[in-house]
């Protein structure tokens, strides 16, 4: 968890982050591309049924359970989540503040290559209620430092909120010093769970189908906060700080029409790497190669069923009936071909004459009458002249290498 999953840890409350800032971000694990986070799910694996049963002995019926890779498809189911309830505020913190910070920073020269360099080792730790110091500390050349602490408090009923502190130091400060506090309860819930392919959708308004919203089991709350620690311990350096830096780019770089203060930012990010933590742990527990070797225990599964109806256009080819259906249309085309072969062997040697005049253009017709001097041949529209050259043979005929009409005497 702390090594393979930390950068995908903090990737998730980024893409929760963003989201809440007014972009579209996805998270892809696992062969899938989560839309915003996971919220704590572990996708569905859909298991191949045999459906010979169910056949009418037609060959146009689908005997595949789903359909082929590629093919798109479609399901929505309910699935347990984890999130988180999330609430930041900025606070001065300091020993006499509840809760009480105590912040030291001691120099250190560190010999590298033959030269001293000088680093500061910055510690700070806060009073949980309980009576605990809660501790945390970096080794920095630039004091730009982002340091995680939380103490935990477990009412009667079990429910475990922690109190989280994100202490910024140089350009991770907050305004006026101030620092991040948050009070933060790991829930499970139900929600609606879309699937598309390989795109998975949560109910966006975070509400589940059951109204009943119960705190996590207090092993998963307490694994949420340790990871959350993870995500700052790993991405401080000795230089800067890779949450920090993520973040200050949300804080500047919000969509158009988004104006969110920074805790809300901070919320989203808390509750994406918390609902990360759930299908981590979900999945490692029904991995081949996890505590269970595949086969968790059924007092931690849920069995579920259902039927996944599919509706597929397409055709199934069928050796004779595609060989027959070829027949008709070879048939017209030898016949064609043979028909072409013929013409040409009954015409082979007749010259043809006047081939490109077409008695049916007026133009050529005109051009024609024009090129043989018609005009004098017929004389005019009166009844009597158009009777006299009804009388007259005309014929078409070569004109000065032009077709025309010339008159037959």
């Amino acid at each position: 968890m702390e090594s393979a999953l930390s950068s995908v840890l903090g990737t998730s409350g980024t893409a929760s982050a963003n989201s809440a800032a007014g972009y579209v971000s996805v998270l892809d694990f696992s062969g899938y591309v989560h839309v915003i986070s996971t919220g704590g799910i572990v996708p569905t694996a859909l298991v191949d049924a045999d459906v010979a049963a169910n056949t009418k002995g037609l060959f146009t019926v689908n005997t595949k359970p789903f359909p082929p890779v590629g093919t798109e498809f479609n399901m929505s189911m309910i699935q347990q989540g984890l999130s988180a309830d999330v609430s930041c505020k900025y606070q001065q913190l300091n020993v006499n503040t509840q809760p009480s910070v105590t912040r030291e920073v001691h120099t250190v020269n560190i010999e590298q290559n033959g030269f001293p360099i000088l680093y500061s080792v910055v510690s700070v730790s806060a009073l949980c209620a309980d009576g605990q110091r809660s501790y945390t500390g970096a080794l920095t050349g630039t004091n730009e430092t982002l340091l995680f602490l939380d103490c935990a408090t477990t009412d009667s009923a079990g429910k475990t909120t922690y109190t989280v502190i994100i202490d910024g130091n140089g350009m991770y400060d907050g305004p006026n010093g101030a620092s991040v506090v948050c009070t933060v309860t790991p829930q499970t819930l139900d929600y609606v769970v879309s699937y598309s392919n390989q795109f998975i959708y949560r109910n966006l308004q975070d509400k589940p189908m059951n109204p009943q919203i119960t705190p996590a089991p207090p092993g998963v709350s307490y694994l949420a906060a340790y990871c959350l620690s993870r995500v700052f311990l790993y991405g401080q350096s000795g230089i800067r700080n890779v949450v920090g830096d993520s973040m200050a780019s949300i804080f500047t770089g919000q969509s158009k029409g988004s104006s969110l203060p920074e805790t809300a930012l901070w919320e989203a990010y808390i509750r994406g790497v918390v609902e990360f933590v759930g299908t981590a742990v979900k999945t490692d527990m029904s991995w081949a190669g996890g505590p269970f070797g595949g086969n968790p225990p059924s007092t931690m599964t849920r069995a579920i069923s259902g039927t996944a109806l599919t509706t597929s256009l397409g055709w199934d080819y069928r050796e004779a009936g595609s060989a027959a259906i070829l027949i008709p249309s070879t048939f017209v085309a030898v016949a064609s071909i043979l028909i072409v072969l013929f013409a040409q062997y009954r015409n082979h040697g007749i010259p043809t004459q006047h081939a490109n005049f077409d008695p049916n253009d007026p133009l050529l017709l005109m051009a024609a009458a024009s090129a043989g001097g018609m005009h004098e041949t017929f004389q005019g529209l009166e009844e009597r002249e158009i009777k006299e050259g009804a009388l007259k043979k005309v014929r078409l005929g070569p004109i000065d290498n032009r077709d025309g009409f010339v008159q037959i005497v």
